[in-house]
């Protein structure tokens, strides 16, 4: 009996860690404005959907005015965007 106890706990372990891992990527939420400075960001959404090893998946939001970009970055809603700077020093500026 603790012969077979010992085998099917053995075999047990041996299945557990032979299981496929899962590919847990982190979703990054970038807001952007439909206009040409975010041409760029635009391309390396393009590209990162091409690299399946990347640990990291871009999500574009996109927003029709900046008052509505800066709320949801400030807020949390979005990981990051794609700003003029000048908005960008008048974030920071509020906190």
């Amino acid at each position: 009996m603790k012969k077979w106890t010992i085998i099917l706990i053995t075999l047990l372990f041996v299945l557990t860690s032979c299981a496929p891992r899962e590919n847990h990527s982190k979703v990054l939420r970038i807001g952007y404005l439909p206009i040409t400075h975010a041409a760029n960001l635009m391309m390396t959404e393009q590209v990162n959907q091409h690299n399946k090893q990347s640990p990291y998946k871009i999500e574009l939001v996109q927003f029709n005015n900046w008052p509505d970009l800066m709320d949801a970055l400030n807020s949390g809603r979005i990981d990051g965007a794609s700003t003029l700077i000048e908005l960008a020093m008048k974030a920071k500026s509020k906190g």
